[in-house]
């Protein structure tokens, strides 16, 4: 009876949907789990290359050609910055100045002595106010006695002329004047003329033609209209004739005008006499400018010298630049003359435990995708042992790629933290992740999907 209740339809029917339940609510809160962290939970999008942690090594050159009278330089040694390292040999620098020194400081005496003769010149009295030992005021005083005699005799010539000149300046002002006067008479009176002619009405003409002009005027209106017309042609020769004479008289002034002759100017003459002087104040100007030029120039080069010799001198103690271990180039360990330029050693900064530079190169194909202050991450690999992840950020990118037989790549730059137990040492590599952006699980599906 009872193994029959169970097999009934309606038990089955209660025993298979508690089945269904327990398999099927499960899996669909699976599927809304999955797509809720397919759709939300999101995946940093990287470019991936090598990284090498790296340091900014400071390289030790013979700074002058000289010999090594102290060297404290030790493979390995641990030094500060600023601590004396290498002492060149300077003695023979010293020799080499000491003289140019000298030559330099008479130069700028006998450069100043010159300028003072050029000075003396140009105002032509004797500026020098110490003894000269190079002969530039003897040269002076020569010149300027020659002088004192030219100018004499220019003086007196000048007087002269001067008086013929104002006389000739007078009479040609005189006439200058009458012939103004007499051109102004002309114009009025053909202004008369025309008007008499019209039998207008004068006005604003001088009172003897306004005067004469209304007793003309008058006269025609006291006579008969037969005697008017012979009396202004009367009138009209007789302005006429005036006009005549004045012509006449700017004919004989212009006529003075042309046989005054202007006093010849002693100008050239007395160019002439001063020609010699000039020439030679000059001539001694221009070869004390060119003495002046040669000394500067000597100068010049004695200052660069010296300036080469402070300078090599001041570089005859090599001192430590930063703080960090030497490491000594085992070419010219121990030799005490090494040429110029030569690298002696090399000092590399003590490892940073907080924060280190790395170095990397990226594919011209990919530059376009990243900036400085990007997210970093630098994976190493300690074979076997915790892999390591330190994180940092992007500081530098180089603005030119460098051309390589796998393509053109730049070089990047960087900063990364360091953990506090982590033991780093220059040279490391590993696999560095530049982050470029975040994107879902589902994005990166329908990415993979339609190939993009």
């Amino acid at each position: 009876m009872k193994q029959d209740w169970e097999n009934s339809s309606s038990v089955y029917s209660q025993k298979h949907q508690t089945f269904y339940r327990w398999i099927l609510y499960p899996v669909i809160m699976f599927i809304l789990l999955l797509g809720l962290f397919l759709t939300f939970a999101k995946k940093e999008v990287v470019i991936r290359t090598s990284a090498k942690i790296t340091a900014n090594a400071n390289k030790l050159e013979v700074p002058i050609d000289t010999k090594i009278i102290e060297n404290q330089l030790v493979e390995n040694k641990e030094v500060q910055k600023g601590e004396k390292l290498v002492t060149f040999d300077v003695q023979s620098l010293q020799l080499q100045k000491a003289p140019l020194e000298t030559e330099n400081n008479q130069i700028i005496n006998e450069k100043k002595a010159a300028q003072c003769l050029i000075d003396s010149l140009n105002t032509d009295s004797n500026q020098f106010q110490e003894p000269d030992p190079f002969g530039y005021e003897n040269q002076l005083k020569s010149i300027l006695s020659e002088n004192t005699v030219n100018q004499l005799e220019i003086e007196q010539k000048k007087l002269t002329n001067q008086k013929e000149k104002e006389a000739y300046q007078k009479t040609s002002s005189q006439l200058a004047k009458q012939l103004d006067s007499y051109k102004n008479q002309m114009t009025e009176w053909e202004q008369v003329r025309t008007a008499w002619q019209k039998q207008q009405n004068l006005q604003g003409f001088p009172t003897e033609i306004m005067t004469e002009y209304q007793a003309w005027q008058t006269q025609i209106k006291e006579i008969s209209e037969e005697q008017k017309e012979q009396t202004k042609a009367a009138i009209t020769v007789q302005i006429n004739e005036r006009i005549t004479q004045i012509k006449s008289t700017i004919e004989q002034l212009e006529n003075e005008q042309v046989k005054l002759v202007e006093p010849i100017s002693i100008e050239p003459e007395i160019q002439k006499q001063t020609e010699t002087y000039i020439q030679v104040k000059e001539q001694a100007i221009t070869a004390t400018k060119q003495k002046i030029k040669e000394l500067s120039s000597t100068e010049n080069k004695n200052k660069q010298t010296i300036q080469l010799l402070n300078e090599q001198i001041q570089q005859a103690v090599i001192k430590a630049p930063i703080t960090g271990k030497i490491h000594l180039n085992d070419e010219v360990k121990g030799l005490t003359e090494i040429p110029k330029g030569t690298v002696i050693a090399e000092i590399y900064p003590a490892l940073n435990k907080q924060k280190q530079l790395f170095t990397a190169y990226i594919p011209s194909s990919e530059i376009t995708r990243i900036k400085t202050n990007m997210p970093v991450h630098l994976k190493l690999d300690k074979k076997g042992v915790k892999t390591e992840i330190l994180n940092g950020k992007l500081t530098e990118i180089a603005e030119t790629s460098t051309p390589t037989e796998k393509g053109d790549f730049y070089l990047i730059k960087g900063i990364i933290s360091i953990p506090k137990n982590l033991d780093l040492r220059y040279g490391i590599t590993g696999e560095l992740s530049l982050v470029i952006g975040k994107k879902t699980y589902l994005q990166q599906i329908q990415d993979w999907i339609f190939n993009k």
